[in-house]
């Protein structure tokens, strides 16, 4: 099994694509953002597009596939504009010249225009299209798309996932450790504040933090982190039937904690802080959870047949008793602004 790792703007990151190549499939990193925002608001150094060509001569040399992000939700009032499309068009047939296998792609007309004016480019529809029905594979697949990435929130509707795989017949791309809410009601607002590239936002309203505006929701219903639909190292055999493709969110992570993240899932055996492996901001509500206690009480087999009917089942506050620490200090503002800033 095989799994696609993000940059995450360290080239010390590009010696575990040595390390590790036997087991990485893919490897993604942004547009740079003179072109396009992008899904994560990380600052691009001034050498960043000699870096995407490294990346990409590295990845060649490694037979490893090069897959460059166009995954921003929010193109700003110029983003239909042809000349604003042209510039973008003209850097992707460079870059093809250069050895990029493929691309990911979010807005959906962009996606018609790349398959129709660049041949040979694989192109994926990413995760911010947010796929939840076989509809919605059918119009991307109708577009141009070859391989869909599937929305989160139906990672453990296998049926569904099963289904979108078999009416499209298109390749499945599923992500594993992303931490952010299930159904969350900010996610939508957040992608495109993130699209929008400012790196230093104004005062928010209400104080709200960028990066933290689940943190309201964890504060009165911590057991909610528990519904979070990702994919844990033990679970990811059980997708080989569905799933072509193993994604790894990890553009936000060290070097160090991608290598600790990618081990787990290449062993497909975890024991120790899930905290470690997530990939979630809004995760420093929490200050360790211990994955070996979840596994104790079956935690993935009962979680994917989740009734919802929280009322009656008082399982996931259980283990919040067992499993969990509680970021004490999360509301001593001191904290939270130390937090914000490393996020």
């Amino acid at each position: 099994m095989k799994f696609s790792l993000g940059y995450n703007h360290d080239l010390k990151l590009l010696d575990l694509l040595d390390k590790y190549r036997e087991n990485i499939e893919s490897f993604y990193f942004p547009i740079p953002s003179r072109y396009l925002g992008s899904g994560r608001l990380i600052p691009q150094g001034e050498g960043y597009c000699e870096e995407v060509n490294k990346i990409i001569k590295k990845c060649n040399t490694l037979k490893i596939r090069s897959q460059l992000l166009l995954n921003a939700t929010n193109d700003g009032s110029s983003g239909l504009e042809a000349k604003f499309f042209s510039t973008i068009l003209d850097y992707l047939q460079k870059m093809k010249s250069l050895g990029l296998k493929s691309v990911i792609v979010t807005n959906p007309i962009y996606i018609s225009e790349i398959k129709k004016q660049i041949k040979g480019l694989e192109i994926e529809s990413s995760v911010n299209c947010y796929v939840k029905t076989v509809e919605h594979a059918l119009y991307l697949k109708d577009l141009g798309a070859d391989v869909i990435t599937i929305d989160r929130d139906i990672n453990r509707a296998t049926s569904l996932v099963k289904n979108i795989r078999i009416k499209t017949g298109l390749k499945i791309k599923v992500m594993l450790n992303e931490g952010c809410l299930r159904n969350c009601p900010f996610r939508s607002l957040h992608y495109n504040f993130l699209s929008s590239n400012v790196l230093k936002p104004e005062k928010l309203i209400g104080d709200a933090s960028l990066d933290r505006l689940c943190s309201e929701i964890y504060l009165r219903h911590p057991e909610k982190v528990f519904s979070i639909p990702f994919i844990p190292p033990d679970a990811v055999s059980l997708y080989a039937p569905i799933a072509d493709y193993y994604k790894l969110s990890t553009r936000a992570f060290s070097t160090q904690k991608t290598e600790l993240c990618l081990n787990a899932y290449i062993k497909q055996d975890f024991n120790g802080d899930l905290l470690d492996i997530l990939d979630c901001p809004g995760l420093a509500h929490f200050n360790y959870i211990d994955y070996s206690v979840l596994k104790k009480h079956n935690f993935f087999a009962k979680i994917s047949k989740c009734s919802n009917d929280c009322g009656k089942c008082n399982y996931c506050n259980k283990l919040i008793r067992h499993a969990v620490i509680i970021n004490a200090n999360y509301l001593n503002e001191d904290a939270r602004e130390q937090e914000d800033q490393k996020a």
